[in-house]
This record gives structure tokens, C-alpha cells and sequence, in this order.
């Protein structure tokens, strides 16, 4: 770091004022100016309360967000916004300064907010405006670059993820000697869940899974935030023994239709009311089959279909599950054949998120990387070029 560069406070070069609170009256659709909330934009208005580009920082909800404004705006009473002498300092600089500084991490109480004096506090480098401004077009470029490679990035990823829909839409649409059944005719059971007495206080840090909505994504199971209640809960929440090989089947909310097989590693579980389980006859169809049935597009926009998904019903009865028509092969031998070469294809598609997903987070690194070597002096544009 060169000896030009100053250690300073972020309090003695700049300033947070307060937001001001913006009547509804004089919030409109079409309004010339936006008016910014912690995280963004959250209303236009002809009003103005500042009239240059600045940055602002979020004061209470989302403490800490940074957002970088455009021209005249008016900052909400949850907000700070920054002053500082633009002879001495580049707005970008300071904006790229604060992006690396963590503010949400100093917000503090039961609705999360910062004191400004906190930030003041805050121990920084800081150069001379020329290398300021050379840092921001290093970093501007390399940001530029970085974002374009995301962008091919997510759509590869999101290509992988509609190869497979189509795919499995594909293999349904397509297959040999299939017969059609309603799921009725071919499950020894179709079992539904219940609130357990207590509702959450009566959540355990151990023993018997509780399969939630939230842990029934497509073909996958997340035990992300799993809940577990006590044999006894367990005993008054149903008379459902979840088994190895059930088919479980969100039916109600945001979630309705997404469905997946329970794996065994959770077992024994109960499901709530927001999920139906279907015990397959296995000596008729495999439960990992129906379950890409029931996953593929034809089929799932169908469920959505019955349950009214968009309205305010969003509920798929016992009833209706039963009633639901499907079709596959007849021979358990071809349906063995089809779910391996499924399960293959899916297995080559998660290879290729899985590397698309690293390489996002590759990238979210690099820029923090540069981020950091900008804020001790260690960036040139050589070393972000390698």
C-alpha cells in the first residue's frame, strides 16, 4: 500500500442524514422521482427531497443495505443517506468501500437497526481521489466481465434444469405398452397429516421427523429446518406410519404438487396437513416412477390444475388424489428399465448444476477478492486481467 494511501474513520470524510417520512398523499404510480426504502425503490413521488446521486444505507428493517441512487430521489425515514465533499472522494469509491464493509452484521435490537455513530467508527484506507477513481474503473470493468459471465452461467444452468423437464416430459409422452389407472387402483394407502398438538412449541431437537411442506421440493427431499416431535405427538397426529418407498405429495399453499419419495435415512416420520403421502402397490408400479409421473410437466400441470392453484384454494383433497389418472408401463421389467435411464439422465443434468453452481459461487468470491485487494492497495489491472 503506497504512503498516500490515509487510515481514517468512515465518520471523518462522510456524513449518514436521515431519510424523512413521505406522506401517501404525495406518493404516486407515475411520479417523477423515486423514493428509496432500505433495500430499494419503494415508491415514486414528484416530490424530491435530494437532488444528486448518492448512496443510501438502510437504517432500520434492512439495516445495512447498500443501494446506490439515481439523481433526485427522496430517502424514506428508514433510511440513511450519504454526504461527503466529491472534491476529495469518488462516489463509486465509497460505494464499492461500503459494499465490502458488512454493515448488516452491526445491526442490532428486535426490529434490526443501525446507529450511525457505529459506522462512523469504522477504521478504513483510503487513497488519494486519483487512485480512487482508477481502482473504480478497474473494478467497473472487472464487475462488467464477471456479470457477464453469470449471466451465460445461469442460463446454462437454467438450460440444464428445462433439458431435463423436457426430457422426462418426453420419456411419459413417448413410452411403450403403458396402461392408465387412477392412482387409487394402484396405492394400498392415501394418507394425510394433522398439526401436532402445540403447533411449533411442541417441535423436539430430536426424534420423530416431521415432514413439512418446506422440505418437498421435485424429486428431492431438503431436511432443511426438518421439525421433530415426541412418540406421543406422534401417536395423536395420525395413524400414518410414513414406510419406506411413500410417495409424498404437497396439497396445499405455494408449494401444492411438488412431490418426491421419502428417503429412508428420516424414517420413522409423520407428515402435517400440508402433506398427503401415496403407498404405492409395488407389484404394479415402482414408487420412484409414479413419483417422476407425477413430477413431469404434463402431469404436474394438471394437479396444479385441480387445486386451484393461483386462487385462494390452492388444496388438492384426498378425494381428487385418488381419482388422478396416470399412465406407465405395464410390465414392472420395463418400468425398472425407464426409471434407471431416468435416473442416469438426472444424475448427468446434476453433474452439470452442480459445476454451474460452483462456478456462481466461484464468482461471488472473486469479486470479494477484489474487493479486498482494492481496499489494501493490491489491485492493478494486470493482476485482474490474469
Amino acid at each position: 500500500m503506497s504512503k498516500k494511501w490515509q487510515t481514517k474513520k468512515l465518520g471523518d470524510f462522510l456524513t449518514l442524514e436521515y431519510g424523512k417520512p413521505l406522506d401517501k398523499a404525495l406518493r404516486k404510480q407515475n411520479g417523477k422521482y423515486p423514493a428509496y426504502g432500505a433495500n430499494g425503490v419503494k415508491a415514486w413521488s414528484d416530490e424530491l427531497y435530494y437532488d444528486k446521486k448518492t448512496i443510501i444505507i438502510g437504517r432500520k428493517g434492512s439495516a445495512g443495505e447498500i443501494t446506490l441512487t439515481e439523481g433526485k430521489f427522496w430517502p424514506l425515514d428508514v433510511t440513511y443517506f450519504v454526504k461527503f465533499d466529491e472534491e476529495k472522494y469518488d462516489l463509486y469509491f465509497i460505494y464499492y468501500m461500503l459494499s465490502c464493509l458488512s454493515l448488516p452484521s452491526l445491526a442490532t435490537g428486535v426490529k434490526p437497526g443501525i446507529n450511525r455513530n457505529t459506522v462512523y467508527s469504522i477504521e478504513v484506507n483510503v487513497p488519494p481521489i486519483q487512485e480512487q477513481k482508477r481502482i473504480v474503473a478497474i473494478l467497473d470493468q472487472a464487475f462488467a466481465d464477471v456479470e457477464k459471465i453469470r449471466a451465460n452461467t445461469e442460463k446454462n444452468l437454467k438450460n440444464a434444469r428445462e433439458l431435463f423437464e423436457s426430457y422426462l416430459q418426453q420419456t411419459f409422452t413417448h413410452a411403450k405398452d403403458c396402461i392408465t389407472s387412477p392412482v387409487k387402483d394402484i396405492s394400498v394407502k392415501i394418507g394425510s397429516g394433522a398439526t401436532p398438538l402445540g403447533g411449533k412449541s411442541s417441535y423436539q431437537d430430536e426424534g420423530i421427523s416431521l415432514i413439512r411442506s418446506m422440505n418437498v421440493y421435485d424429486r428431492k427431499f431438503k431436511e432443511v429446518n426438518l421439525a421433530f416431535i415426541n412418540e406421543e405427538q406422534a401417536a395423536k397426529l395420525n395413524n400414518v406410519n410414513i414406510e419406506i418407498n411413500d410417495i409424498l405429495l404437497n396439497i396445499t399453499g405455494a408449494s401444492v404438487a411438488r412431490c418426491c419419495v421419502v428417503p429412508n435415512k428420516i424414517l420413522p416420520a409423520r407428515v402435517n396437513q400440508h402433506v398427503s403421502i401415496i403407498r404405492v402397490k409395488e407389484d404394479i408400479i415402482l414408487p420412484n416412477l409414479l413419483s417422476y409421473i407425477l413430477t413431469s410437466k404434463p402431469y404436474k400441470d394438471k394437479l396444479l390444475k385441480i387445486s386451484g392453484s393461483g386462487s385462494t384454494r390452492e388444496a388438492i383433497t384426498k378425494s381428487q388424489i385418488g381419482e388422478f389418472i396416470v399412465s406407465f408401463p405395464k410390465a414392472l421389467k420395463s418400468q425398472i428399465k425407464l426409471s434407471d435411464e431416468i435416473k442416469l439422465f438426472e444424475q448427468e443434468i446434476s453433474n452439470l448444476e452442480r459445476i454451474y453452481t460452483n462456478k456462481l459461487d466461484a464468482l461471488d468470491h472473486l469479486k470479494k477478492s477484489l474487493l479486498h485487494q482494492a481496499f489494501i492497495g493490491q489491485l492493478t489491472k494486470q493482476e485482474v486481467t490474469a
